[in-house]
């Protein structure tokens, strides 16, 4: 089997667009916190620190916000 790799000649990593983009994203302060807090509350959840009520609203809180804050950088208000 062969390997698949993005190295040119010279032993360069080159990456496509959509890899830089999704890397770009990864990189995103709002990315990082949500991704946080979605494993914060899922770990408070299953300890059972919090009941399943507040883990979804907590839960579309969080998500609403990275959706919002995204669509908000992306939109002519924020240029």
């Amino acid at each position: 089997m062969e390997d698949v790799t993005n190295k040119d000649a010279l032993g360069e990593f080159h990456y496509s667009a959509a890899e830089i983009k999704l890397l770009d994203k990864v990189k995103s302060t709002k990315f990082i916190l949500s991704v946080l807090s979605v494993i914060i509350l899922t770990t408070v959840l299953c300890t059972g620190y919090i009941p399943a009520s507040t883990f979804a609203e907590v839960m579309q809180f969080t998500l609403g916000a990275y959706i919002i804050g995204d669509s908000f950088q992306r939109s002519k208000w924020s240029k």
